[in-house]
């Protein structure tokens, strides 16, 4: 959005009994103002109507992780809020043998034995709890078939930050989703959320996910730390880093 226009209708009583010649307005869009723009103001005894006319600037434009779920696609898959109907492909998910030795015992989708409890909770408990969010991935091909995880937790708005993480269905490993899901992930956060940093947290040994994060820029900062996944006693984890000033330099 380069332009914008508003129309403010001013209806208190007090600005009808005194002459304003101007105002200035400042525009906020996250923590600092951008710039000023000023507004003459129609004196009129019902109302004073104005006409705010912008010049051509672009306006930083940050939102709330929760404050929606997001809709996010490319050529190759879609990532978006689970629907009911996906339960059975949670579930083999959230039981694959393949895939539960490199995430967390204490991941939301293994809260309930019933998956459709977890995908009909889940915007209450999770979402709405500002713990995190979970979307299904889909791909483009077969857009009813839920072919994995996606999510987002970790947020902190006052760090700007939040972590990422990501589970595929084994028989689709090879195609490049999780490298395409990484992407969507932290484009949405870093140009549209407006954070500065997106981390992953990755375990030892898990040389597919720390492919995946590397191809979309990461960088690892950290490299054997000991973190609680639940299996317990602390597992050997690499911490990826990706940070909005990478795009900085790359332009």
């Amino acid at each position: 959005m380069n332009n914008f226009e508003a129309v403010i209708v001013y209806s208190e009583p007090k600005l009808h009994c005194k002459r304003v010649d101007s105002a200035a307005l400042t525009v906020h869009r996250g923590p600092k103002p951008h710039y000023k723009i000023y507004i003459l103001l129609s004196l009129q005894y019902n109302y004073r109507k104005t006409h705010i006319a912008a010049p051509s600037v672009p306006l930083k434009t940050t939102m709330n992780l929760f404050d929606q779920y997001p809709f996010l696609q490319n050529d190759l898959i879609m990532i978006h809020k689970m629907q009911p109907e996906d339960a059975a492909a949670l579930k083999r998910i959230a039981e694959d043998p393949r895939i539960s030795p490199y995430v967390p015992t204490f991941l939301y989708e293994k809260k309930y034995e019933d998956k459709a409890l977890v995908i009909a909770r889940e915007e209450e408990e999770y979402f709405a709890a500002g713990e995190g969010i979970l979307l299904g991935i889909y791909l483009k091909e077969a857009p009813a078939e839920m072919v994995g995880l996606a999510e987002i937790y970790g947020y902190e708005p006052s760090k700007e930050k939040a972590s990422i993480g990501d589970r595929i269905l084994p028989e689709y490993w090879g195609r490049g989703i999780s490298t395409q899901a990484v992407a969507l992930l932290t484009d949405y956060l870093i140009g549209e959320i407006g954070l500065k940093t997106v981390t992953a947290h990755i375990l030892r040994g898990n040389e597919g996910s720390a492919t995946c994060v590397l191809r979309n820029g990461y960088v690892q900062k950290f490299s054997n730390i000991y973190e609680d996944w639940g299996f317990g006693e602390p597992c050997l984890t690499d911490k990826y880093v990706y940070k909005r000033d990478f795009r900085k330099k790359k332009s």
